[in-house]
């Protein structure tokens, strides 16, 4: 018996041993990748003010034909033409300048990265932010954290101030965003290719995002990205494509780089509505903490005055702690012409007890209606 305990822990202390190793080995060969790759020289040219078109976002819904025509989107191309940054990138320098140009104008105060590389589209992101005098862009990569830290560290300060630097996959990302008070206004998803992913990032970019901002996706000539846009724009009255319509596009072909309606990029720009759509498909802002074991109702803030029509509601409780526990509840109520906010009232109020350390609350809505119901937020509980 003793024999076989020293065996045992003489394969773990191995099995700790490997593992130590091989964890060495790897961050050695990722420094080794930034010292091949040069950083230590990375040309990073001066902060200046670079041109763009300027776009009244509040009155055009679909910018991207303005700024194709406007004069100074060559200006915007030129610089990134002759700065080292666009070598560094997988996009192409019209894709740069187009991303740099919408954050400029959305005077945006949060951008997403979901996909770093090298970080050159980051650069061009926060370089926008600072031409703006404020705004972060939160860049996402799980991969590579010593060479895009690497990168940020030879930026200068007053730029490297503008990124959030977040080592870690997107779910991971999406998930700690909920829990914070940061809403972005447009977010680039370059991430993993697969339509999962891709479906992932897109409804949790969308879910995330202020009305009226913007979801940039890269590599729509793959499917999967392609194909987890055209889906969510079935799913979801409201969004549109902006620069053109990629709907009719070739059946035959899975792969296919002449998808975009956007020239010399790979991209597909969406813009959501400025105003939360209801309609027949169940919505849900998610899971909201709240401080105690009861709920009342739900107020539900409308935007334009509704049509005629029936909002459904149902509301599920839950309290975490050594034994969770859930509690669920429907209401309805008939609207017309209804406007500001409205307080929808459980008949009766949800209760859980017992020791719990957190509660939660999730309100979900489907709206029977004439036409889309429109909110001018998401809805509270009460």
């Amino acid at each position: 018996m003793r024999l076989n305990t020293l065996v045992l822990y003489g394969i773990l202390g191995v099995n700790r041993v490997v593992t130590y190793g091989l964890s060495a080995l790897a961050r050695q060969a990722r420094k080794l990748e930034s010292t091949i790759d040069g950083i230590g020289g990375l040309d990073i040219a001066p902060l200046t003010d670079i041109p763009v078109p300027n776009i009244d976002l509040a009155t055009h819904n679909d910018p991207i034909p303005l700024i194709l025509r406007d004069p100074r989107y060559r200006d915007t191309i030129d610089y990134f033409t002759r700065h080292a940054s666009a070598t560094r990138s997988l996009l192409s320098i019209e894709a740069q300048a187009l991303l740099h140009i919408l954050v400029r104008n959305l005077r945006a105060d949060h951008v997403v990265e979901v996909g770093v590389f090298k970080a050159a589209t980051t650069e061009a992101i926060a370089r926008a932010l600072h031409s703006n005098g404020h705004g972060v862009v939160h860049a996402v990569d799980p991969y590579r954290s010593e060479y895009i830290a690497a990168v940020f560290k030879r930026w200068p300060v007053s730029l490297s101030n503008h990124v959030s630097f977040h080592p870690r996959d997107s779910v991971q990302f999406f998930g700690e965003l909920r829990r914070s008070e940061v809403r972005p206004s447009l977010v680039f998803i370059d991430g993993n290719h697969d339509y999962e992913f891709a479906a992932f990032d897109v409804e949790s970019a969308a879910r995330m995002l202020i009305g009226g901002g913007f979801i940039a996706v890269d590599n729509i000539g793959q499917p999967g990205p392609f194909f987890a846009v055209r889906d969510f724009l079935e799913r979801n009255p409201g969004w549109i494509e902006c620069g053109g319509s990629t709907a009719n596009y070739d059946r035959s072909k899975a792969y296919d780089r002449l998808r975009t309606r956007i020239p010399n990029t790979d991209l597909i720009i969406l813009r959501g509505p400025r105003q939360r759509t209801l309609s027949m498909r169940p919505w849900s802002p998610g899971q909201v903490r709240i401080s105690r074991g009861r709920v009342d109702g739900v107020r539900v803030p409308i935007g334009t005055p509704s049509g005629a029509g029936t909002l459904h509601v149902q509301i599920i409780l839950r309290g975490f702690g050594a034994q969770p526990a859930e509690v669920g509840a429907v209401t309805r109520t008939d609207l017309n012409k209804a406007r500001e906010a409205v307080s929808v009232p459980l008949a009766t109020p949800l209760k859980v007890t017992g020791d719990f350390t957190h509660f939660t609350a999730e309100p979900i809505l489907i709206w029977q209606g004439d036409e889309p119901l429109q909110l001018a937020r998401d809805p509270d509980v009460f």
